[in-house]
């Protein structure tokens, strides 16, 4: 019997519990009055582009036998919208600092990109600087396959053309990506002198040495900002690092 399958060390930990460590939200409900939080709690994270994954909500069998008054409001539509902050006018100074330094730069497209629907707005970008655009297992599609400046997968399932560009960059400029361990292969795929404008899977630009320095600036994606490309061109004029 499922139920059944329990630590008899300790009652309140069941089979349910192997799913902690791969749900991004995970809850036991004990009384039905605690299902409605559980479910809002839920879908914050299912709709968050960078918290997103699975969600577990464990039901014992004796919970769903209660009977409960649930309320209307519960079950009325609900619209989520994502928060596009405005980027911090220094950070975007010293990224395009860092940028226009820059004599090997690489882009590595996550999947922050698609969720922000930035992808447009990557593409000018890079076909205003010239830069090859790699991408993550999310960020396939981040821009068309035969793009001119399209060099494919980077990291562990990466092609050899992205990955050799990886090597080689002195800037790698993320884009919608947290830097996981296939994307850098195992963190050798990049080379350990290089400097980042590293954009956090929350949509957050971190200009930086690596991961390393503690001056970090935020921005999302896709803001006006960003849409007017303020900072980011090369010889763009009113940016001074």
């Amino acid at each position: 019997m499922l139920q059944e399958l329990e630590d008899p060390r300790s009652y309140d930990v069941s089979v349910n519990d192997a799913f902690r460590p791969i749900s991004r939200f995970f809850d036991r409900i004990n009384r039905p009055e605690q299902l409605p939080s559980a479910l809002l709690a839920a879908m914050r994270v299912l709709t968050d582009p960078a918290e997103t994954g699975a969600v577990t909500i464990a039901l014992p069998q004796d919970v769903q036998a209660e009977a409960f008054d649930w309320p209307d409001e519960l079950f009325a539509r609900r619209v989520w919208h994502v928060a596009r902050p405005e980027p911090e006018p220094v950070a975007i100074a010293r990224a395009a600092h860092v940028i226009r330094t820059a004599t090997r730069p690489l882009i590595v497209a996550g999947g922050g990109v698609l969720y922000t629907e930035a992808s447009d707005a990557l593409r000018r970008f890079a076909e205003t600087t010239g830069i090859p655009v790699s991408d993550t297992q999310a960020g396939k599609g981040a821009v068309p396959w035969d793009h001119p400046l399209a060099v494919g997968g980077v990291g562990s399932t990466g092609t050899p053309v992205a990955n050799a560009l990886a090597r080689d960059a002195d800037v790698v400029i993320g884009v919608g990506t947290r830097y996981s361990d296939f994307t850098t292969a195992s963190r050798t795929a990049f080379s350990a002198t290089r400097r980042t404008v590293r954009q956090h899977q929350r949509r957050v630009v971190r200009c930086g040495q690596a991961e390393r320095d503690g001056g970090r600036g935020r921005c999302p994606a896709r803001s006006r900002s960003a849409q007017r490309g303020h900072g980011w061109l090369p010889g763009q004029p009113g940016v001074h690092p």
